[in-house]
Parts: structure tokens; sequence; C-alpha cells
């Protein structure tokens, strides 16, 4: 019994790991769970036992990619932001010949399933620590900026799968990076944010 319980665990972590590549590449639509099944040499029949949907999975794979993230990050905390645009902005290949496993920030972005929604927002806040955490010491950047940077990261990942002009795409990602050096190192320059809803926004005393 107990032989039976340790396997379940590690088939269980096997399909973790394989839903870890191809959703992190692919995005929850573009991955299957035919395809994560067949990753890990496993047959679809068995995905039940383990997950109760598709979903559910993604959660897990991708509070995996955030936890190895800050892993990789505790060991490369005094690293400049200008990595960061390299790993979240690699529209195709990374060095090593490995697609992006942050592609899922570009697919995802829109869409509706809550539990997708959840992990995404919660990948998304691990990457603003990360920023946050990259810039220690260097800059006291303010939390506005910082979702600035994360969201034009993001955005201007997903615009760059869509556009086939090499020159134009380059061009797109030299700006982001202009805009959000700006962002961190003028600091002093940026206001607080104020909704018209917000009593302090007519406060003109």
């Amino acid at each position: 019994m107990r032989y039976s319980r340790e396997r379940k665990q590690q088939t269980r972590r096997r399909i973790i790991e394989s839903a870890y590549r191809l959703f992190t590449v692919k995005g929850f639509d573009g991955t299957s769970i035919e395809a994560i099944m067949r990753e890990c040499n496993l047959t679809r029949g068995g995905f039940y036992a383990h997950f109760t949907s598709k979903s559910r999975l993604y959660r897990e794979a991708i509070k995996l990619a955030a936890a190895r993230d800050r892993s990789a990050q505790a060991h490369t905390e005094n690293a400049l932001i200008e990595t960061m645009f390299e790993e979240y902005l690699s529209a195709e290949l990374t060095r090593d010949g490995n697609q992006n496993r942050w592609a899922f920030f570009a697919t995802d972005v829109a869409n509706r399933n809550p539990e997708v929604r959840n992990a995404y927002a919660a990948a998304f806040k691990s990457m603003s620590d990360k920023i946050v955490g990259r810039m220690a010491g260097r800059f006291g950047c303010s939390e506005d900026a910082v979702l600035a940077i994360a969201a034009m990261m993001i955005g201007t990942a997903a615009v760059t799968q869509t556009i086939d002009d090499a020159a134009l795409k380059a061009k797109l990602v030299a700006a982001c990076k202009q805009i959000a050096t700006a962002l961190i190192e003028n600091k002093n320059a940026l206001t607080p944010i104020r909704f018209f809803w917000e009593k302090e926004a007519f406060d003109y005393r």
C-alpha cells in the first residue's frame, strides 16, 4: 500500500513536470491533456486519477514555474534588469535553443478560466517581485513603476509574437527597454497615481 502511494506521488510529479514544460511554452489553450500525458509517456485515461481538470493542473504547473524562478533568482539577485528583458521578451528561442518558458505570459493574458486567471495573477506577482529583487540596492523604484514595467514587458512579448518584421520587432523591444530604464532611474520624477474617485484627487490645498 505504501509503495502504491509513493508511486502515485511520483506519477503526479511527472505529470506536473510535463505540464510545466508544455504550458509555459504553448499556453493553456495550446496544450491538450493528451499532449501532457504523452510527454511523460502516460495515457490520457490516467489523468483524472491525479487531477480534476486541466485548469487545476495548469495552476500546479505555473506554481512550479514561479518556484523555480525564485530559486534561480536567489543565485542571481545582483543581475541587472536588462537580463530580465532577455528572459521575458525572447519570443522565439532562448540562448540554449529551448523555447521561451515565459511564453505563457503573452498567450494566456486574456484567458477567462478562473483557475487559469488566479495562477496567472500569482505568476505576474512573482514577476513583479523579481523586478524589485533585481533592482535591490540600485534604485528605489515605486510600486507603480514596477507594475508598469511588468505589464509593458508582457505586452511587448505578446505584440512581438504577431510581428514578422525583424527590424520592427527589434525596435519595439529596444523601445520597451528604454522606457523601462527611464522608469527605474527617474523614480523621483514619477508622481503617485490619483484616480478621480479618490478624495485626494480634489484636494488642492
